[in-house]
């Protein structure tokens, strides 16, 4: 089963990345319209997200870039992105480009999924329950590395299942 989870989560991280890197840099910045986020927001949730769920939540130091962590958090949206001369300000008040961050994220994204895809095959041989269990906004509760695997499918399933609505609306 674990075998096959993995070979899941790497379908569906490639249709993302397949997704999102077809689309012109201003359409991933796009909100459309009634809706929270946008593209880069969501990419950059995915990538903020599975680094604090593996990583974070077992004790480990996140490798997500600081810098950014903030904006892509859960409750982080775009309408707070401060902008200036077609560069955002990030919190620590440096500037980015729209095409710099996406290209850091996507950077990023392709060294930690290795790295990420190695650590759980090394940390599955521990079956240790997590020090401080972390509930989801689901109310599922992840205390171990299956458990962060199973929720790490659903979220990135709901959020490329939401890239593919963008992909139409914009």
């Amino acid at each position: 089963m674990r075998e096959a989870n993995l070979q899941l989560w790497k379908i569906i991280r490639s249709q993302i990345i397949h997704k999102v890197n077809n689309l012109e840099i201003e359409k991933l910045y796009q909100t459309p319209r009634g809706l929270s986020n946008n593209l880069i927001w969501i990419f950059g949730h995915l990538v903020r997200t599975r680094d604090f769920l593996i990583l974070k939540i077992s004790n480990h130091s996140m490798n997500f870039p600081e810098k950014f962590d903030s904006l892509f958090a859960k409750g982080s949206s775009p309408k707070l992105w401060q902008w200036k001369d077609d560069k955002m300000i990030l919190p620590d008040h440096s500037e980015i480009t729209k095409t710099d961050l996406w290209i850091e994220l996507l950077t990023f994204e392709e060294k930690e999924f290795n790295f990420l895809l190695n650590f759980l095959e090394e940390k599955f041989q521990n079956k240790r329950i997590f020090e401080n269990p972390y509930q989801t906004s689901l109310g599922f509760v992840i205390d171990n590395f299956e458990k962060v695997l199973h929720y790490i499918l659903v979220h990135e399933s709901i959020h490329l299942g939401q890239i593919q609505i963008y992909e139409k609306l914009l």
